[in-house]
């Protein structure tokens, strides 16, 4: 039998450091920091805001349903480049996903 290799993990800080823990199971992210992970300020809580959803070599471009923009100019620049896709997402203004 050939060994199943994970293709997406999640961790609980950046991936990168060296304190994360990582999980195969999405269910870990029901315990993770979420008030952090929202928060605009996030002295104290730098670990948890760095949490991570992490997929190995591909992801489909049809898996995404939308992009999130910072402001109107930018999200006509990504729905000009859409235009002449088959694929075409969502494309909204999001200036509360920024900070």
């Amino acid at each position: 039998m050939a060994k199943q290799v994970c293709r997406r993990v999640v961790s609980d800080g950046n991936a990168g450091a060296a304190y994360p823990s990582f999980f195969a199971d999405v269910k870990a992210l029901t315990g993770f920091d979420w008030t952090a992970i929202r928060a605009t300020d996030w002295r104290g809580k730098t670990s948890q805001k760095s949490a991570e959803f992490l997929v190995a070599d591909f992801f489909p471009w049809t898996g995404f349903h939308g992009v999130g923009c910072h402001n109107s100019g930018v999200a006509k620049q990504v729905q000009d480049l859409l235009n002449s896709q088959h694929h075409r997402p969502a494309v909204t203004v999001e200036p509360g996903w920024y900070y």
